[in-house]
């Protein structure tokens, strides 16, 4: 299916940080870069620390939406084998530290993070998005065929990530990307309240 037209920016480096998927896409997995960081520059820190990892799309705090590894392949984000052969994993920077709201992202990534979600749905039959708010609700809820499961890092790891101020959005996001969903026109950019 390939990846996001909504994408601008396309990683040139190495894409050897991933894997065949052996489970079809029903999740998103939506992280934080920590830092007010570009697409290039988290890509970058990614395949070249010393565990090297990977992610699917990365998003800008000016809403620029970037591909590291396409979004068919299994990107090495979540800790867990299982949650990203099955998730597609987001980065979205930060425009303040985590002393000054919670690592807070802008209005401009929050809209792409919420047009790339339903990009994302869409492609995939998707006409719902689904927060349940912990791994075990998650795991426990049967989930028809046009649902999306959302997890979030922290769940299979030792990490804050996504962060106090994306987490506290996840009903929210799931809730914007479910409504565009189900209204035309097909999702674009722009601005939203968050």
């Amino acid at each position: 299916m390939g990846n996001s037209t909504l994408a601008t920016y396309i990683w040139k480096g190495p894409t050897t940080n991933c894997n065949i998927r052996d489970h079809a896409i029903d999740t998103i997995t939506i992280h934080h870069m920590a830092g007010n960081g570009t697409c290039e520059s988290c890509f970058n820190t990614l395949a070249f620390k010393p565990d090297p990892g990977s992610v699917n799309y990365g998003i800008e705090t000016v809403g620029v939406i970037g591909v590291m590894i396409d979004e068919d392949l299994r990107a090495w984000t979540s800790n867990s084998r299982e949650n990203d052969m099955r998730a597609v994993t987001i980065e979205v920077a930060n425009d303040q530290p985590s002393n000054a709201g919670g690592w807070h992202v802008s209005d401009k990534a929050m809209e792409s993070l919420i047009a790339l979600c339903a990009d994302i749905c869409k492609r995939r039959g998707k006409t719902k998005m689904i927060w349940c708010g912990s791994l075990d609700a998650t795991n426990a809820r049967k989930f028809a065929n046009d649902e999306m499961r959302m997890t979030i890092h922290k769940w299979f790891a030792a990490t804050g990530c996504p962060g106090e101020y994306l987490e506290s959005k996840m009903s929210f996001i799931a809730n914007e990307v479910t409504k565009r969903l189900n209204s035309a026109p097909a999702p674009k950019p722009g601005r939203v309240a968050a």
